[in-house]
This record gives structure tokens, C-alpha cells and sequence, in this order.
């Protein structure tokens, strides 16, 4: 983001705005954010909520409540689409698009996140019983249950998954994800297990991750299974 000021003008680089000592530079940056896609920088604005420069903090949680409400509109508008008999599927695709990206967005935490979720899962499965199951539904509908902490429903998904696809990496990599998650040693053991004897022609993400996980067993040469570790 650039800044102008005066007969010169600074380059910052939007994830240390918020750390220079400079009021009006940080509200420049914040103003920058609002004729923006704000949605971007949701994770930025969370941290300008609490800066100690009251403007910005301002900025900030005014920008927050508005992208709030333009989900809600939407979902709201979607909904009266829905009810009202649109039969062309359009609505209920945009609908389904809208509430992942609300729950993806990092504006919700807690009860809110979990009830979006929830209303999330329901639209995907009501997608699901309107026509043939296809690859995106199903990984959509197991990383929302992963992040329900449904983990027996995201491994089932991706068991299905296996079942139409069994050369699927990601689909391979998203029972990974879950069997770590999930701190289930013995399905993490195997997993990993049935992973190594498939037909995959593995990418380097995938040997990388099947390596690292395989050192991390109860048993290898490098010790105790490290459950607190994060897949993407």
C-alpha cells in the first residue's frame, strides 16, 4: 500500500502498518482498506480493533460490522430467492458459495462460527440430495465437518471420496488432515498405512507430508507421535 504525504510518499507493507508510530499513516492505511475489498484483510482489521490509536480502532470495527452486514443482506436475499421457488439451482449456488466464504472469512468465532456451520452443512447436504454426489461437494462437506469437529462424518466423506477416486491426492491428504486432527493415533497409523500401499502418483506436497508423518509414528526412529501439528 502506498501512502502520500506531503511532496514524497512511503511504501509500508500492510502487515507492519499497524506497528509504526505514525497516526496518520496508519489511518491513511486503514482509509486504503475501506476503498478496498476489505474482505481480504480481515485478519488485519482484527488487530486494528485493538490498536491503542482510537481512529483506527473505529475504522476498523465499523469495517468489520459492514462486512458483516453485506453477508447477512445476502444470505437474507438468497434465502427470499429460495423460499420464493427459483428452480434453476442459481440461489441455492450462491447461497452455498456465500456461506463458505462468511465461514471462512475469520468474522465469526465461537457459537456464531458454530451455528454458521451448521447452516452451512445443512445447505451442502440439501445440494447433495438434489443430484449425484461430485468431488467438490464432498470435500466441501468433509473440511465443514472437520471444522465442526465432526470427525467421524469427515472421514466417512473422504472415504467416499476414495471410493469414486481412489487416486484422489487431496482426497488422500484430507483423511490425513483428519486422522491428525482428530489426535487418533490408531487411525492416523492406519491411514498412513493404507496411503503408502496405494497407486498414488504422489506430488512433493504429498511424499513430503506422507514423510513427515510416517517419522511421526509411535515406534520411528525420531520418537513420540506429534499430534499438535498442523496438515494444509
Amino acid at each position: 500500500i502506498t501512502v502520500e504525504g506531503g511532496d514524497s510518499q512511503s511504501v509500508v507493507p500492510l502487515e507492519e502498518a499497524l506497528l509504526i508510530n505514525d497516526a496518520r499513516t496508519r489511518r491513511a492505511i486503514l482509509q486504503d482498506i475501506l476503498r478496498r475489498d476489505p474482505t481480504r484483510y480481515v485478519e488485519l482489521l482484527k488487530v486494528a480493533r485493538m490498536n491503542d490509536d482510537m481512529e483506527v480502532t473505529h475504522y476498523a470495527t465499523t469495517t468489520m460490522m459492514e462486512i458483516q452486514r453485506d453477508f447477512e443482506l445476502s444470505l437474507q436475499r438468497l434465502d427470499k430467492e429460495i423460499l420464493n421457488g427459483r428452480d434453476d439451482g442459481q440461489a441455492q449456488d450462491e447461497s452455498i458459495d456465500l456461506l463458505g466464504q462468511y465461514v471462512a472469512s475469520g468474522l465469526l468465532e465461537g457459537y456464531p462460527q458454530q451455528r454458521m456451520r451448521l447452516r452451512y452443512r445443512d445447505a451442502l447436504e440439501r445440494k447433495a440430495e438434489m443430484q449425484e454426489m461430485d468431488r467438490q461437494l464432498l470435500i466441501k462437506l468433509a473440511e465443514n465437518k472437520l471444522g465442526l469437529g465432526d470427525y467421524t462424518g469427515a472421514l466417512a466423506d473422504a472415504e467416499r471420496l476414495l471410493g469414486q477416486w481412489p487416486a484422489d491426492e487431496e482426497a488422500w491428504l484430507l483423511g490425513l488432515r483428519i486422522t491428525v486432527e482428530s489426535n487418533d493415533k490408531q487411525a492416523l497409523a492406519a491411514w498412513l498405512g493404507r496411503m503408502r500401499a496405494s497407486s498414488v502418483a504422489w506430488s512433493a506436497k504429498g511424499k513430503s507430508l506422507l514423510r513427515f508423518w510416517q517419522e511421526e509414528e509411535p515406534g520411528s526412529s525420531t520418537g513420540e507421535y506429534a499430534g499438535s501439528a498442523v496438515v494444509s
